[in-house]
């Protein structure tokens, strides 16, 4: 059982990356960057977030027996606790950012929809809405997730 609970806190960051790496594809998506950078930008942001998962589980639980009982079966160990402590430290600070800048990118993309009707231009519209429509899918989400993160620390 002690292995569920190992997969369980080595996983956890990469939720908090792909939160960070959607907010990046959406301040790329917002100022227009191009669609083969965004598309690059993705794919190396899925290697990053499975690099770093695999690395922190083999940092934080190296140390820990996978055979036989374990007396520490909590989400982590003392051999594995400064870690883990500040990686979700990290985390939390990440997370906090990201849920700003999704506030800030929302705003800032309700303006330019608004500024943007006047001139009539439907591709530039319909992106913004498409923007618009795909960050209110993600800002109740990631800024439950900060306000968790929070009352957790």
């Amino acid at each position: 059982f002690c292995l569920f609970r190992m997969l369980a806190t080595a996983i956890m960051p990469s939720f908090v990356l792909i939160h960070f790496f959607i907010t990046i594809q959406q301040i790329l998506s917002t100022f227009r960057v191009s669609d083969l950078i965004q598309k690059w930008v993705a794919h190396s942001s899925l290697f990053i977030i499975y690099g770093y998962s695999t690395l922190f589980g083999i940092f934080s639980f190296r140390q820990e027996s996978f055979s036989g009982t374990s007396y520490f079966c909590s989400s982590y160990s003392k051999d594995s606790e400064l870690f883990i402590i500040v990686n979700m430290d990290i985390m939390m600070v990440v997370d906090v950012i990201n849920s700003i800048a999704t506030l800030f990118l929302w705003r800032h993309n309700k303006e330019i929809l608004a500024r943007d009707r006047e001139s009539y231009d439907l591709g530039r519209s319909f992106h913004r809405r498409q923007n618009l429509y795909a960050m209110e899918q993600f800002l109740p989400v990631s800024a439950l997730h900060s306000i968790f993160y929070i009352i957790f620390f």
